[in-house]
């Protein structure tokens, strides 16, 4: 049996519950949900969007209906709790994060989540496998999880995001004669668009060689995925930070910037063209999370760039190229703040 622990530390607000919404709590399900969604993402772009597989490959690592989990998650840490009528935030960063100030019912003054988990809290994850090759994958899974999504609810609108302690690291247990990825928080936009590129590159490859010793065929997707992954043509990838300065002191104001310039621009696109932003919309009773991700990321000295980040899945056959929606977006966001593009597949269209 193999273990380790990673200390990760709370960046943003993390409202995250069981139930019983009314208490806040790192759950392990939560987690290991995040891990399967970041898995799937990263092995849908390694074999070529081929859905049935990428769910043979999940079920060698996170188990099925017919096998238990090779994988063993445990959380434990010095978690701090807040209350959210304290949260203070600009109309920018108060409009991506609406969610947790709504009233949990119509004319309650309760906020719909009336708590969170603050940012300083450290969550202590230890992951357990008998198969180094496993634990390889789920390390790497973490890393995606960490570095590009979020827990909680309103993560891909920037709460719940996580970074990791100070001083982690891993070795490969499996011999893939790949470098170590790095964990250690960028210092500047350019380290982080090279820290974010090099990682998925190793990551990818990795995958790739997994798939591989198990006897499936690896390739880029021909088509567009009916699933959100992460591939050349399939997934754009930017690190922002204003026009005028490094980066953001605050990671409220990180969020207010990005959320005024993306509240004015959506006020203006017709309903048909919210849709792809995510369901439900008022009037509307079906559900489908959004695959555009803004999210703040530390910086080593505190201070803040953000992330974006669009998957281009056909979700429906009726709307195969709306991310051309989100896409207009991104390039008004370079108007007014400054983007480096990890991965611009997409943005000359």
């Amino acid at each position: 049996m193999q273990s380790l622990t990673f200390r990760l530390q709370v960046v943003t607000p993390l409202f995250l519950s069981g139930a019983d919404q009314q208490v806040v709590e790192p759950r392990p399900p939560s987690i290991r949900g995040a891990l399967r969604f970041w898995f799937r993402a990263m092995m849908g772009g390694v074999v070529g969007g081929r859905w049935d597989e990428v769910r043979k490959l999940e079920s060698l690592i996170w188990g099925d209906t017919k096998q238990a989990s090779r994988v063993r998650i445990r959380v434990r840490g010095d978690i701090k709790i807040d209350h959210t009528e304290r949260l203070n935030l600009k109309p920018g960063a108060h409009y991506l994060l609406y969610s947790p100030f709504l009233p949990k019912e119509k004319g309650s003054k309760e906020k719909q989540r009336p708590k969170f988990i603050a940012p300083g809290s450290k969550i202590d994850l230890s992951l357990t496998s008998e198969d180094g090759r496993v634990l390889d994958i789920t390390v790497a899974s973490l890393w995606l999880m960490v570095w590009l999504g979020a827990l909680g609810m309103r993560s891909r609108r920037g709460a719940g995001i996580l970074k990791f302690g100070e001083g982690a690291s891993y070795q490969w247990r499996h011999d893939w004669d790949k470098e170590a990825l790095c964990f250690e928080s960028p210092f500047s936009q350019k380290d982080a668009v090279e820290k974010l590129g090099g990682g998925l590159q190793i990551i990818e490859e990795i995958f790739r060689l997994f798939a591989q010793e198990d006897g499936y065929q690896t390739g880029s997707p021909s088509d567009s995925p009916s699933f959100n992954l992460i591939s050349r043509k399939y997934f754009i990838l930017g690190v922002v930070r204003p026009k005028d300065k490094d980066s953001w002191e605050e990671w409220g104001d990180a969020l207010d910037s990005c959320g005024t310039i993306y509240q004015a621009w959506r006020r203006n696109l017709p309903l048909k063209e919210r849709t792809y932003l995510g369901l439900p919309l008022l009037g509307s009773k079906e559900r489908r999370a959004s695959p555009f991700w803004l999210r703040p990321i530390q910086l080593d000295d505190g201070r803040y760039n953000l992330l974006v980040e669009l998957f281009q899945a056909k979700h429906t056959a009726q709307d195969p190229s709306v991310s051309k929606v989100v896409i207009k977006f991104l390039k008004k966001l370079g108007e007014e703040l400054q983007v480096d593009w990890v991965n611009p597949y997409g943005l000359e269209a």
